[in-house]
């Protein structure tokens, strides 16, 4: 709740750089904050992707700007259509908040598809 209130204060002064040291200060930056930042946060923020999930978080947030199939975002990061695939790189994502899933309740549905969220459109924005 604190970095919620000071979010706003932090994006208007440009000093976000401070602020988001580890992934759970990004996640709540994305749920919370405004899309103003600067290249040194977007290099900040990237580098707390990579370090803590994997450095195929853009391409991923990318490509679901539309309801799209596994094997669709599988195909456009070029990773095989393999469970360890989705476990590593695309659970992540639906956990945090950044992709959702359009049948929640069964990820195992035929017509499953995946989706970037409100918070996954603002890291987006944050790391492009």
């Amino acid at each position: 709740e604190a970095f919620s209130n000071q979010a706003g204060d932090l994006v208007s002064n440009q000093d976000l750089s401070q602020s988001i040291s580890t992934l759970s200060d990004l996640i709540a930056y994305c749920v919370q904050a405004g899309n103003q930042v600067s290249n040194q946060v977007s290099n900040q923020a990237n580098h707390i992707l990579e370090v803590n999930l994997h450095g195929k978080v853009k391409a991923m947030l990318g490509v679901t700007e539309d309801w799209k199939s596994k094997e669709d975002i599988f195909q456009h990061i070029e990773l095989s259509n393999q469970h360890k695939n989705r476990v590593r790189y695309l659970d992540p994502l639906i956990e945090y908040g950044w992709i959702e899933m359009k049948f929640p309740d069964s990820k195992t549905h035929p017509e499953q598809r995946y989706k970037l969220t409100e918070s996954g459109k603002r890291l987006l924005d944050l790391i492009k």
